[in-house]
């Protein structure tokens, strides 16, 4: 790759970036407090630093922060920038209190990439270990659980119910669940080639998901003990199905 095209991908980022050099004022719930950047500029020009999916990267004394993705960190690198160990704005769940609602559409676009590249990974593994596709009629009649969860109640207890991985990122823990499923009181829940958790009633697409690889597992079925989902529109949907 160039250099020209790699500065070139270095000023989109830093013009989508927050750019948060000098004083800075930081929310969090009611807590308003104000910080101040410049001795980060100072000592950490050229260098970066990830926490909490939350990339901070210093240039020419001016420091940028902006929800991770790999692209971004990617133009980082090839840019020459160093990796080092440093307190990140906004890592700690914060947010600029004069661009709150910059930040959470940047968050919510981050979002959308790394679930697109999760989701590469997983079909990709899946290619590589002989997990197959299901039928587009059968994945149809299926409830997908989102990452946020479903929130239920269940005997008077409120509860949320999560996929089975939780975290939009491939480990050892999401590899051993790809392609495995689990049936119970008339629910099957199984752990698709995209790496998202679905749940259906449909208990003959056993057979299905037997013949695409899949391998039966102990994972915690939802719906299973009749909870009732108490938001409207993940109700519809499950209804549905």
């Amino acid at each position: 790759m160039s250099m020209g095209n790699a500065i070139n991908r270095l000023n989109r980022l830093k013009k989508n970036s927050l750019d948060v050099t000098g004083k800075i004022t930081v929310a969090r719930g009611l807590k308003v407090k104000t910080l101040s950047t410049t001795k980060l500029g100072s000592i950490f020009n050229r260098t970066y630093c990830v926490q909490n999916s939350v990339i901070c990267f210093v240039d020419s004394r001016r420091v940028f922060v902006t929800p991770f993705t790999r692209k971004k960190l990617a133009d980082l690198i090839d840019a020459g920038f160093i990796r080092a160990e440093f307190d990140v704005p906004f890592a700690d769940g914060s947010y600029p209190a004069n661009d709150r609602e910059k930040w959470h559409r940047m968050k919510l676009r981050a979002s959308g990439s790394n679930c697109q590249d999760y989701e590469r990974d997983c079909t990709e593994f899946c290619d590589r270990n002989g997990i197959g596709a299901l039928k587009k009629a059968t994945l149809s009649r299926c409830f997908m659980i989102p990452q946020a969860g479903v929130p239920v109640e269940y005997d008077g207890l409120k509860a949320i119910v999560l996929p089975a991985c939780k975290e939009l990122s491939v480990d050892c823990t999401v590899l051993s669940k790809l392609g495995t499923f689990c049936e119970r009181n008339g629910r099957v829940v199984f752990v698709y080639r995209d790496g998202h958790t679905y749940v259906t009633r449909v208990a003959p697409i056993v057979d299905e998901l037997r013949e695409a690889g899949y391998r039966e597992s102990l994972l915690s079925v939802p719906f299973s003990h009749d909870e009732i989902i108490t938001d409207p529109r993940l109700a519809q949907k499950w209804a549905q199905t």
